[in-house]
């Protein structure tokens, strides 16, 4: 997948579709994502998805995991509960 950068545009289109603390890291877009049971760290976004994401049980830690990363090839923190 191509690098996307966080233009104004997507933004908007991001947080349209419910991602939060979005963030540019120098190889791609992190953000988090409210999912049924937990909250993701999806990283690698673009306007037609993301790469992957790692869920954690609260907003609290997926939100501390999202701002520890300084590249989408980072390992999560640990505490999370699923990665995909």
């Amino acid at each position: 997948m191509a690098m996307a950068n966080l233009t104004p545009c997507l933004r908007a289109y991001l947080e349209s579709e419910g991602y939060f603390n979005l963030r540019q890291l120098p190889d791609g877009i992190v953000g988090n994502l409210k999912m049924v049971f937990t909250v993701a760290v999806c990283i690698g976004l673009d306007q037609y998805g993301m790469e992957g994401r790692t869920c954690y049980a609260t907003r609290h830690l997926a939100e501390q995991a999202c701002n520890a990363l300084t590249s989408i090839d980072d390992e999560p923190l640990p505490g999370y509960t699923a990665r995909k």
